[in-house]
């Protein structure tokens, strides 16, 4: 494992927040987190019905600025001073784009 992914959703909405995080110094810039994330949209989008995403990114984090803005199409849409952050948004237009490129089978299991 190199690191995590995660959508945190709030009840009654149609939106979730995406996290990513690679832990290991050496899978970084590599891709992983821009597939990860990408299966992630498609999985929430497909299954979990879910219609727009959003990410919140510090100033100095010029690498997950670049892999949402220029990887992925997020869009910044507000600037926080006290945590000195950025709310990027990804649209649903966007998220039915992305979603055209991941190349994914989702297998229901039961448990």
């Amino acid at each position: 494992m190199v690191g995590d992914v995660n959508l945190f959703i709030s009840a009654g909405r149609d939106s979730g927040e995406l996290e990513v995080m690679i832990a290991e110094p050496d899978a970084r810039c590599k891709g992983a987190g821009t597939e990860a994330v990408s299966l992630l949209i498609y999985y929430a989008l497909e299954v979990l019905q879910l219609k727009h995403f959003f990410v919140k990114i510090t100033e100095d984090n010029a690498t997950s600025l670049h892999l949402f803005e220029d990887k992925l199409n997020f869009k910044r849409v507000s600037y926080s001073e006290v945590f000195k952050e950025f709310t990027l948004e990804l649209s649903s237009l966007q998220a039915l784009r992305l979603k055209q490129f991941c190349k994914a089978t989702i297998v229901h299991y039961r448990i």
